[in-house]
């Protein structure tokens, strides 16, 4: 099979074939051989797959589909990013992952290959925001603190073994470790500094393998939800924990701050966990943007995360 698909074709890229995704990988392969103009391509680091990205935007080709995560639409992005602006090439993602929490909200389905695969080949690119921290950017969450830890530290010995649950277990492993830090946050509008447990600012709305941090997020209205977990006495800490690890959302109320925002200065101590995406930063002074309409994606018709279904831009289809 050719290695690129050329002007005005379809390239789908594999980044990294995992054992429990060899069977999504072939329902994969048999569609892509079947659409012409279509091409499948394997890369093995986060680098290649960006080089490989980058050469087909610029070479014309209309569309780019990962199969994979949230580490995989967090090397999309940064990828799209780096490109020269006014390219047209729209992004697709095939679920493959452990977390799949972009994909998941989205409402791209997570066990049906063959439905998420006519997302990614047929829907109509929408356009939507991206978050940019320093010099990298995100997609869904850019996560410090507790909730940092359970996806940083989780490795893919468990991913592979409990698939979602491992963020769960993760969680459960790390409650000895709370330590509130001190930040100091400051936005438009809003300041504010002190110890906390951990923050997220939200492009999308779930994070840790589903955990909904952020119920009313959407991703084309150009702000982000910044969610604060302060320094608070253990039992409200306790209520909090039991939301997250146990009923999978953020309970509403309490302690917890939570602020619209479109920019932020953000400077932590010592010892912080960052991560953007659930793939780890380094830093302790980040100043974080949003770059509206950046990225251009392929989601379901009616997905929760869009506010402006209207600014699809319409294709044509590639069924096989």
């Amino acid at each position: 099979m050719k290695n690129s698909p050329g002007s005005g074709g379809i390239l789908v890229i594999v980044p990294e074939i995992k054992r429990n995704e060899k069977e999504v990988v072939e329902t994969v392969s048999r569609h892509v051989r079947a659409v012409p103009g279509a091409v499948l391509r394997t890369s093995g680091s986060v680098t290649e797959t960006q080089g490989i990205i980058r050469d087909a935007a610029l070479s014309g080709v209309v569309r780019i589909i990962a199969v994979g995560g949230d580490g995989t639409l967090h090397t999309l992005v940064n990828a799209c990013c780096s490109l020269p602006p006014g390219a047209k090439t729209s992004f697709g993602i095939i679920p493959a992952g452990t977390g799949n929490d972009f994909a998941g909200s989205a409402g791209i389905p997570l066990d049906d290959t063959a439905a998420a695969l006519d997302i990614a080949f047929n829907a109509d690119p929408a356009p939507v925001d991206v978050g940019r921290v320093n010099d990298r950017c995100f997609l869904n969450i850019m996560s410090g603190g507790f909730g940092s830890r359970v996806t940083t530290e989780l490795s893919r010995e468990m991913k592979d073994r409990f698939g979602g649950y491992a963020y769960l277990l993760s969680g459960v492993r790390h409650i000895r470790d709370l330590e509130p830090r001190f930040g100091r946050l400051k936005a438009p509008g809003f300041e504010w500094e002190g110890t906390m447990y951990g923050f997220a600012v939200c492009n999308g709305r779930t994070a840790g393998g589903g955990i909904l941090i952020s119920p009313d997020a959407v991703i084309d209205d150009g702000l982000f939800n910044l969610v604060v977990f302060p320094e608070m006495p253990l039992t409200d800490l306790a209520s909090v924990l039991k939301s997250l690890l146990l009923e999978r959302a953020l309970a509403e109320g309490g302690k917890i701050i939570v602020r619209r925002i479109d920019s932020l200065e953000l400077e932590l101590t010592y010892g912080w966990r960052v991560s953007l995406d659930g793939e780890p930063y380094a830093g302790e002074r980040h100043s974080v943007r949003i770059l509206p309409r950046r990225f251009s994606i392929c989601l379901p018709e009616n997905s929760k995360l869009l506010a402006h279904t209207a600014n699809r831009v319409a294709c044509p289809r590639a069924t096989p």
